[in-house]
């Protein structure tokens, strides 16, 4: 419930400079972005559609309000939103509308890099981005996020990330296909994107990263990978790897026996990790019954002392020491000679 109004001139591409107030509904109407957001209700005299909103929401199809470029020279961030409408609902964009995204997408540089993240993340978790990769209107987001375009099989991406559910587990599908597909990105230049160009919060780039990392290393299925994993990675973002991995696989239309063998080793792996978490095995440095005082006293310089102390931890995590003290003491004397 508001009062109705009329907007002043837009001088950012996203907010009005002046807001007026009406009496007249149309003109309040007349400045929504697509007529499926056009459409009113008062108990007396029902509905108000004066943009044929019903029509377009019982059609699917997402219009704007008059004519486009003017909706989208208003509020750049309509364009973005236009997609993200059409992933979550199912939806067809209109032509003209779709034209005139086109046309407008370098008014996307105006948008703070905020609002650009939230829309991409919606439209990343809303399980549809693989239907619409290849229509008109995903150049737009392919122009305004550039890295998008060094995916060499993008719908086998995209399926892979709309069987997923968590936006870092999305995200981790997404920039590691990047990376493997792409000489220009590395995990630093992913950071810089997650960072500053689309400003992720520093807990949601951190999972994401350690997603990647985390899923590179997988290669055996078995309790010592497991202790291995869990010396670098929280069980959440070990989860979120293997839920990674489950969906690569199904991706791969392997044969029944095949993927069954595979999905059951990764289970395996799962449940490993699992039990880990509530048994006293040492699989962390802090876990260690040794510390990095007990490496110095040893005369061992500041610079080698975690090395030695990872290297113990890697010992016991294979089996080829006990995590005891005098054991591990001597093991590190043993290194040091």
């Amino acid at each position: 419930i508001t009062t109705y109004r009329i907007d002043g001139q837009y001088e950012d591409f996203r907010r009005p400079k002046e807001v007026f107030f009406t009496r007249n509904l149309k003109d309040d109407i007349g400045r929504r972005d697509f007529t499926i957001n056009s459409i009113a209700y008062d108990l007396e005299n029902g509905y108000y559609d004066f943009y044929d909103g019903m029509k377009d929401l019982e059609s699917g199809i997402i219009r704007c309000v008059g004519n486009p470029h003017d909706r989208f020279n208003e509020d750049a961030l309509r364009i973005i939103r236009a997609i993200r409408f059409a992933c979550i609902y199912g939806f067809q964009i209109d032509e003209e509308t779709v034209e005139a995204m086109i046309d407008c997408v370098s008014l996307l540089e105006h948008i703070a890099a905020e609002r650009l993240q939230s829309e991409f993340s919606k439209i990343l978790q809303s399980g549809r981005i693989s239907e619409i990769c290849h229509s008109d209107y995903f150049e737009v987001l392919e122009t305004r996020f550039p890295f998008l375009q060094e995916l060499s099989n993008k719908e086998k991406t995209y399926n892979i990330v709309d069987d997923l559910g968590s936006l870092e587990s999305s995200l981790a599908v997404l920039f590691g296909d990047i990376i493997r597909d792409s000489r220009k990105y590395g995990i630093s230049q992913i950071d810089t994107i997650l960072r500053l160009d689309l400003r992720f919060p520093n807990a949601v780039i951190r999972k994401v990263e350690n997603i990647i990392k985390c899923e590179k290393e997988i290669c055996a299925y078995d309790v010592i990978m497991s202790k291995r994993l869990l010396s670098k990675y929280s069980f959440e973002e070990i989860e979120s790897a293997i839920s990674c991995k489950l969906s690569r696989i199904f991706s791969e239309n392997y044969e029944e026996a095949v993927f069954e063998r595979l999905n059951m080793k990764l289970f395996n792996l799962l449940s490993h990790v699992k039990t880990q978490k509530y048994i006293k095995d040492c699989y962390s440095l802090s876990r260690l019954c040794v510390d990095g005082n007990d490496i110095k006293n040893l005369g061992v310089p500041d610079e080698m002392i975690g090395k030695i102390l990872n290297g113990l931890l890697d010992l016991v995590i294979r089996g080829q020491i006990r995590n005891d003290r005098i054991e591990l003491l001597d093991s590190a004397k043993l290194t040091i000679l």
